[in-house]
């Protein structure tokens, strides 16, 4: 019989308190990575229809540990969204308003739990969400999607808004080796 989930807090890189679930299976299998659900959207933790319960129950019935957690602004989490209409709130988990809460969740995992290997996502937004951690952070295997948006729901989302200090230190490097590359000064000026 797997032990009973866990209660965890962690703090994300703006300093909110994060809330989530870890579960462990009745024998852990190191050679397994943990599998992170991310919140599908504006839903908690749970997902919608309670969804991530039997899922979680099957993963570490197969020997995964499994994290859900509600990231900012949502469920048991601190912080609180900044929209007034959902669409708004899509539009921007779209271009990675919570990033930097999943790679929060893969260092706590990290750090408490030794565990530097991972399966990220979820449905819907949480798919996206953990699609958009795996290009950032290493020690991500797969993916686990259920559901991905393929297209932005609204032009209201401002993709800058969410950058994380590694997007912008790579933003950085390229301008700095365009502004000393003479060929970029030709396309700019033609």
């Amino acid at each position: 019989m797997p032990p009973e989930p866990r209660a965890i807090t962690f703090r994300n890189a703006e300093g909110r308190q994060l809330f989530g679930t870890l579960h462990a299976p009745a024998v852990r299998r190191p050679d397994l990575p943990a599998i992170v659900l991310f919140s599908p959207g504006a839903k908690m933790r749970v997902g919608p229809g309670r969804l991530y319960i039997p899922l979680t129950e099957v993963l570490t019935d197969l020997g995964y540990i499994v994290l859900r957690f509600d990231v900012f602004g949502l469920g048991d989490s601190e912080g609180e969204l900044e929209e007034s209409l959902l669409v708004d709130v899509y539009s921007n988990i779209q271009v990675g308003r919570y990033v930097a809460d999943g790679i929060a969740a893969l260092t706590w995992l990290k750090r408490e739990e030794g565990i530097s290997r991972y399966i990220v996502g979820g449905l819907c937004g949480g798919a996206l969400t953990g699609l958009l951690v795996a290009e950032r952070e290493l020690g991500i295997e797969a993916i686990l999607s259920f559901g991905m948006p393929v297209t932005l729901d609204s032009d209201s989302a401002i993709p800058s808004k969410y950058l994380t200090r590694h997007d912008l230190a790579q933003l950085r490097r390229g301008y700095l080796a365009k502004l000393f590359n003479p060929e970029a000064w030709l396309r700019l000026l033609t």
